[in-house]
């Protein structure tokens, strides 16, 4: 059965556990097709992962599987997860990476918890090879999310960033820069459309953090 699986991790490209998860993704599915998202984001970094994973979802056909593995918790009790959302399915630790698919409604999230869909030897540091690549190859092939393990109502979630209401304007955070210099902030959309309306141009001011003057 051919599956579009996008993998999206911290793991970089000079060492082979990119190759090695995607060689245990073929020995299930032979057929799976990959998209890179990014192996380049900053080691440990969840906020930049979870950012990674939302902006392919728009983008990917439905019953697309994406595996994400920034996972500074691996070896620890933190649980794998499996979560559905909106036709595609989503997979990876259970420490906030997820959090822009839970803010959507009608998403229904599972324990990674089945030793019969993940390698028979599992790595103490390696579960994106031995937990999350197997995981998401059998999803693929047609097993439901429910069949991994039990119900989880109560995924983590990223602390939000405050915004603040400032003047006639508002105060957030910038949260990540990608390598053009773009700058991605915690204040969201709606209120940029908010505060637009009527305004004509808005006037953006970036200062240090703690720097109310610069």
């Amino acid at each position: 059965m051919t599956a579009v699986i996008t993998l999206t991790t911290d793991f970089g490209t000079r060492d082979p556990y990119v190759a090695e998860m995607k060689a245990v993704i073929l020995h299930v599915n032979p057929a799976a097709r990959f998209i890179d998202v990014s192996h380049e984001i900053a080691a440990h970094d969840v906020t930049e992962g979870a950012l990674a994973v939302d902006a392919m979802v728009a983008l990917c056909p439905e019953g697309t599987v994406h595996v994400a593995v920034v996972d500074p918790g691996v070896g620890t009790r933190r649980r794998g997860l499996v979560v559905e959302s909106s036709g595609q399915v989503f997979v990876g630790p259970d420490n906030g990476i997820f959090t822009p698919i839970l803010a959507r409604s009608g998403w229904r999230a599972f324990e990674l918890g089945s030793t019969a869909f993940r390698r028979p030897s599992v790595s103490a540091t390696f579960h994106g090879r031995d937990v999350f690549a197997p995981a998401a190859a059998h999803l693929t092939l047609g097993i439901r999310a429910a069949r991994f393990g039990p119900p989880v109502t109560d995924p983590v979630r990223l602390a939000p960033i405050a915004t603040r209401e400032v003047g006639g304007g508002v105060e957030g955070r910038v949260i990540h820069v990608d390598r053009f210099g773009n700058l991605v902030t915690s204040i969201d959309s709606e209120t940029v459309e908010r505060l637009s309306r009527g305004a004509g141009v808005l006037t953006v001011q970036i200062a240090a953090a703690g720097c109310r003057s610069c």
